[in-house]
């Protein structure tokens, strides 16, 4: 096994003892991811949280070495499942290049771990070099 830990989410993972990311075989593990970024003030809009969240699963995608288009699983975890919709449109600004959809699984839930968060998204990628 192997940690995946983008620079700016370094003290985050140790100050809450997880890896964002964990590289088993030929898979990437993505720890749930929410619209919130150290240094970054919150979000202003649903929009901009979700893009976010979608940009700090990039991050460990990237590090690892991967894209968005090697994602095969991904599940998001909802306190409001009538913003379902706004979620669709922005994972699919950064879905638009995958040549084959990811598997998705939304749930609806009470409470995410950060404060004020209304998403998380936790995901599985095949590492590029697998194929």
């Amino acid at each position: 096994m192997h940690p995946v830990v983008p620079s700016d989410m370094t003290k985050l993972a140790a100050n809450y003892g997880f890896n964002p990311g964990l590289i088993v075989g030929d898979l990437l593990f993505i720890s749930g991811q929410v619209g919130r970024s150290p240094g970054l003030p919150d979000p202003e809009t649903l929009e901009d949280e979700y893009r976010l969240a979608w940009r700090n699963i990039g991050a460990v995608l990237a590090e690892a070495g991967a894209t968005f288009a090697d994602l095969v699983q991904v599940n998001s975890f909802h306190t409001d499942l009538a913003h379902l919709p706004t979620f669709m449109q922005v994972r699919a600004e950064f879905l638009a290049d995958s040549p084959v959809a990811p598997t998705w699984t939304a749930l609806g839930i009470n409470q995410i771990g950060a404060p004020g968060a209304t998403v998380e998204i936790s995901a599985i990628a095949r590492l590029p070099q697998a194929d």
